[in-house]
């Protein structure tokens, strides 16, 4: 049986944008969704117990970004397995894992995207959803 493990999972990422919000909704700052532009930058999943995987879908927010990723497995949230390098374009980004994965916690890290601004510094890292699927 397959099943979308990481949903509603607790999950963190490596750093997170900090923008000021509008003076005229409040007066915190706001936490954004996007990542800094420094690479690497990674986001890990909690899946609760460890499963078998099968694969990884992430929904970037910039299907015209090529991201170069890699996808990593621990059983304790110490010591990770590096399972896949990929790399990419579109909305969604299917991967499949080798056979006889099994973990507790993924971490996706991406170290670059392109394009670069004409400056030469990277874009960052947006994504919308990250799937992980097994049983």
């Amino acid at each position: 049986m397959s099943w979308p493990s990481a949903r509603r999972r607790p999950r963190l990422p490596s750093r997170q944008e900090t923008r000021p919000a509008r003076a005229t909704t409040t007066t915190r700052p706001r936490v954004g969704a996007r990542r800094t532009a420094a690479f690497p930058q990674w986001w890990r999943v909690d899946l609760g117990a460890t499963h078998s995987l099968v694969q990884v879908s992430i929904r970037f927010e910039y299907p015209d970004r090529k991201y170069f990723y890699l996808i990593e497995t621990s059983a304790d949230d110490a010591v990770y397995i590096q399972r896949i390098t990929a790399n990419g374009t579109g909305v969604t980004q299917t991967v499949a894992l080798p056979a006889n994965v099994s973990a507790r916690y993924v971490r996706v890290t991406v170290t670059s995207a392109t394009p670069l601004y004409a400056n030469g510094t990277n874009t960052w890292v947006s994504f919308w959803e990250l799937s992980v699927t097994g049983y």
